[in-house]
């Protein structure tokens, strides 16, 4: 995982933010593969900078990554 200054380490800085809030709400990371980040105005918990992130998607590809 690259957590550098590019875009690649942007996303897995959001997708780490995203994954430590949805275990916190969720108790586990058994994400949905079309599970999506609710929009701002649909959940308070979340930051509206992570609305509609593809968190499910995301950890799908994490557990896959080498």
């Amino acid at each position: 995982m690259d957590y550098g200054g590019g875009r690649e380490g942007f996303c897995e800085l959001r997708g780490m933010e995203a994954a430590v809030i949805y275990a916190r709400e969720h108790g586990d990371l058994r994400v949905p593969f079309t599970y999506r980040v609710p929009a701002a105005d649909e959940a308070e918990r979340w930051p509206v900078s992570l609305a509609n992130f593809p968190l499910g998607q995301w950890t799908a590809a994490a557990a896959g990554a080498p």
